[in-house]
């Protein structure tokens, strides 16, 4: 009984102890940037040395230096982004999202209306929080005419949702005529935008953002065949498809970085506006963008404008690619999960409880093999589970709580041996 007890006073209460604490201090704000830091890390490693292959149905349409050089300082007239549309509506993409606030009015609007029109193709136009000030606040007459669809089916708390008051939208006549779905994403403490929003709340409705509804038309769906699980899933199904999308219980996602701009399937807009209006205006045999059936994200990429913010690729990253990244995660049902706290915590527990009665006998340079090698293989396997599976397991608290153990294991060794010492220098005096 005593010898029992002595373990555990020895070897188990002392891990438990420094586990408990480190998982108690990875709850606090402060802590977490340190595990964001970590995250951040391995998605660019990964990203740069482990490339996947783009998708061909979606084309990230950049507004470059080359685009600005053609027509102009930004923001464009509209009607360039009529034509674009136009001209790009002949191909039949399966949408066209402009991730670009065209919230205020503007002369060439009705213009810009008609094209979309005659482009016969789904056009979905980007909303953003107003700010306290301006914008237009839930049950505003301006609505009753937009093509703003909620989403009806909701399980789940819609208060857990963010809701950020006005929004900045498209009025009339470019509201009546395109789709508006919302595009904001917010930033974390450190500003990284790491979660996107899948849905978001306006006033008491809950609707699509603007990466969900690109794909609703994609795949030929209506707000009836989405249902929405707080806390779950997005689940998009009827009779030709079925698709999941996991949220937590706010409607945000995880966002599973896969490329950079260099790694998407993209086309500059001047470029692409320039081949098209070659072959349907000027009649020249040229060859075409491949837009057929592929959703074009159309959003600044030059630097220099204002669409830019911190990601986990990198410190300056074009906001459009946070959704081309998004639709790509659902085209592929590539997604990033974050692993479970308890078996962490368990498995470190019971390796650093059984480190310390195992190797309270050996030699040091077994001790020290064992304290070095033991976090150094930890973080090669959350690098390996990120890779193969997308999962984000935690690294600074499981070492923090081995490390403390290590500490408490060396303060023990050291202890007796400073005792002896002393004892053997007093007995010379």
């Amino acid at each position: 009984m005593k010898s029992c007890l002595a373990f555990l006073k020895q070897h188990v209460l002392p891990a438990l102890v420094c586990f408990g604490l480190a998982l108690a201090l990875a709850q606090m704000d402060s802590f977490q940037r340190f595990e964001n830091v970590t995250f951040d890390a391995r998605a660019r490693l990964r990203t740069r040395y482990f490339p996947t292959n783009p998708r061909d149905d979606v084309v990230l349409v950049g507004i470059d230096q080359d685009s600005l050089n053609q027509f102009g300082r930004w923001p464009w007239k509209r009607t360039v982004h009529g034509d674009f549309v136009q001209l790009a509506g002949r191909l039949k993409p399966s949408a066209i999202a402009f991730d670009l606030l065209f919230d205020d009015a503007d002369e060439n609007d009705a213009r810009f209306a008609a094209s979309i029109t005659r482009s016969q193709t789904a056009v979905v136009l980007a909303s953003e929080p107003a700010g306290p000030e301006g914008g237009i606040k839930p049950g505003s007459d301006a609505l009753k005419k937009l093509r703003l669809e909620p989403l009806p089916h909701v399980v789940g708390d819609r208060s857990a949702i963010d809701d950020d008051g006005a929004m900045s939208l498209p009025l009339a006549p470019l509201g009546e005529v395109a789709d508006l779905a919302f595009a904001t994403v917010p930033r974390a403490e450190d500003g990284v935008l790491r979660e996107a929003p899948i849905v978001l709340r306006y006033g008491d409705q809950v609707y699509p953002s603007l990466s969900l509804r690109s794909l609703m038309h994609h795949w030929h769906v209506t707000p009836d065949d989405v249902q929405v699980r707080l806390g779950d899933a997005v689940v998009i199904k009827n009779d030709f498809v079925n698709h999941r999308i996991p949220i937590d219980a706010s409607g945000k996602y995880l966002i599973n970085y896969r490329h950079t701009l260099e790694g998407f399937n993209s086309a500059g807009f001047s470029e692409s506006f320039n081949f098209l209006k070659a072959k349907y205006v000027e009649k020249k045999d040229v060859p075409l963008p491949e837009f057929t059936g592929r959703i074009l994200l159309v959003g600044q990429i030059a630097d220099g404008l204002s669409d830019f913010g911190a990601t986990p690729l990198a410190s300056h990253t074009p906001g459009v690619l946070v959704h081309a990244n998004v639709l790509e995660n659902v085209l592929n049902g590539d997604f990033a999960r974050r692993a479970a706290a308890w078996p962490i915590w368990l498995g470190g527990f019971a390796i650093t409880a059984a480190s310390l009665a195992l190797f309270a006998q050996r030699k040091f340079w077994q001790q020290i093999a064992f304290a070095i090698g033991v976090p150094v293989i930890f973080s090669l396997v959350t690098m390996l589970a990120w890779k193969t599976l997308s999962l984000w397991v935690p690294v600074v608290w499981p070492t923090l709580g081995f490390a403390g153990a290590q500490i408490f294991r060396a303060v023990r060794i050291i202890n007796p041996l400073a005792a002896s010492s002393l004892a053997s220098f007093l007995r010379l005096i």
